[in-house]
């Protein structure tokens, strides 16, 4: 155990800079919730307001209506509210502190958008998420263990931060999970060290920031010292659409190599199909991937049984991409089930569609076969999302190949296939899942993708290429 803990510990210190199978899952589940003292949930009353003073006296507005108009949405469009057994008590009392909040009150824009990342998050729901667009950090390494939070110093030392700004860490945590939904552990010991050097959540959690500088307390030993440090732009990466970085693909030696870092099409239209897991699905074809897919047919005819697929920084797409990609090895991935809701918002979305119904259909493996005997190996980190994850998922799930590299901040039964509402008061555009995929092996861990080899990312390309060579011999 000892052991395992510090292979965790050293994995995530080796992750969080640059920021097997069922059968298992519950051990691991078990191994890394020890190191997991998750801050306490907050009360519905708890909404902290920025006492900053670049916040007093900014305009205030009725955002009722967008406030009213959003409820109706999400409860028109999300399968939770369908889904048998699925608990909505803590959603109904998010909704009525939020619909209180914005209907008794003038608000900022800003305070709107927290009360809405707040009511969301009561989904459950990931890929609902409100992230600020525009914001600094603090330029510091940290990483989280055993419910605290540390900075890690050049000498390879590290300290626990006490305080930012003057608001107690455990408050700053809890601040984390009232406004953004983290699906698993993983995400925690990721999202956690990133969320807290970020000043907008700090000026929520009533940070005391004068000049662009905030001030740290450290404990170092039995002594507490204090550091000033600034805040710097937060360089989000945003993805090239070139074809080149969407895919590519060669070969080393006899394994057929491709690179995925993005589900995504070029040109596409909208049709109506009926999906392999028993669901009408509004399904977007793309051709971007053809070349692609049938270049790994040829391969499949000549010869080619080695293949590596790389999703590692995949944060999903379309589903059907990875679905073509294993129909042209011959693979069958197994049906995931779930649920998919019907909406006005729906029809919006597409009024080319004209009958659309909710659905619902049950995960089943049954279906998953590799008849051709590829040996496929999938790599996939902390990074790895949304349909890029529910693709390493069918493959572990079927027994189709294996997983190498890091388990996902994302869970594999997840909700998805985003709508998008626009609120015409505070111009506030919305995603809104109208789909919930449901892990296709019911008795694997619903909450964690866990991979059949474990290394850092940087080392899954070299891990896959020894183990495919120890394979052939």
């Amino acid at each position: 155990m000892r052991f395992f803990l510090m292979f965790c510990m050293l994995l995530l210190m080796l992750i969080l800079p640059s920021c097997g199978h069922g059968q298992t899952n519950d051990a691991h589940e078990s191994r890394i919730s020890e190191n997991i003292d998750a801050p306490p949930t907050p009360e519905p009353n708890d909404y902290y307001i920025s006492s900053q003073p670049t916040l007093i006296n900014i305009e205030k507005y009725d955002f009722s209506d967008d406030a009213q108009l959003l409820i109706n949405a999400i409860e028109d469009a999300h399968p939770s509210f369908i889904m048998y057994g699925w608990s909505l008590e803590n959603y109904f009392m998010q909704r009525e502190f939020f619909l209180s909040l914005a209907t008794s009150n003038l608000i900022s824009i800003d305070d709107f958008e927290w009360a809405i990342r707040r009511y969301i998050t009561s989904l459950r729901d990931s890929h609902m998420n409100l992230f600020p667009l525009d914001d600094t950090f603090i330029d510091i390494e940290t990483i989280f263990y055993e419910g605290n939070i540390y900075v890690s110093h050049g000498d390879g030392t590290q300290s626990e931060i006490i305080t930012i700004g003057g608001v107690p860490i455990v408050q700053v945590l809890s601040n984390i999970e009232m406004y953004f939904y983290l699906e698993n552990d993983i995400a925690r010991f990721v999202g956690y060290p990133n969320f807290i050097r970020r000043k907008s959540l700090l000026l929520r959690s009533g940070a005391e920031i004068l000049d662009n500088n905030v001030q740290i307390a450290l404990r170092n030993g039995n002594n507490i010292v204090y550091e000033n440090h600034s805040f710097v732009p937060l360089l989000s990466h945003r993805p090239s659409w070139d074809n080149d970085y969407v895919i590519n693909y060669h070969m080393i030696n006899d394994i057929f190599y491709i690179r995925a870092s993005l589900f995504a099409c070029g040109s596409s239209h909208f049709e109506l199909v009926d999906g392999d897991d028993g669901i009408e699905h509004i399904l977007t074809l793309c051709w971007l991937h053809n070349e692609l897919h049938d270049s790994v047919a040829d391969a499949v005819y000549n010869g080619i049984r080695y293949f590596i697929v790389d999703v590692r920084d995949n944060t999903g797409g379309n589903s059907i991409i990875p679905t073509i990609l294993l129909e042209q090895m011959g693979i069958k991935s197994p049906y995931h089930g779930g649920y998919r809701r019907a909406s006005a918002l729906t029809r919006a979305a597409h009024p080319d569609v004209t009958h659309v119904d909710d659905a619902m259909a049950l995960p089943s493996l049954e279906r998953a076969s590799n008849p051709q005997d590829i040996f496929l190996v999938v790599l996939m980190n902390n990074n790895t999302n949304s349909s890029a994850n529910l693709f390493a998922s069918w493959i572990q799930d079927g027994n189709l190949g294996y997983l190498i590299g890091e388990p996902s901040i994302q869970s594999p039964s997840m909700f998805g296939d985003m709508l998008t509402l626009s609120l015409p008061q505070s111009n506030i555009d919305i995603p809104i899942s109208h789909l919930r995929i449901n892990r296709a092996d019911t008795n694997a861990d619903q909450t964690t993708l866990w991979p059949d080899i474990i290394v850092p990312s940087n080392d899954a390309l070299r891990i896959a290429l020894e183990f495919i060579y120890n394979y052939i011999g």
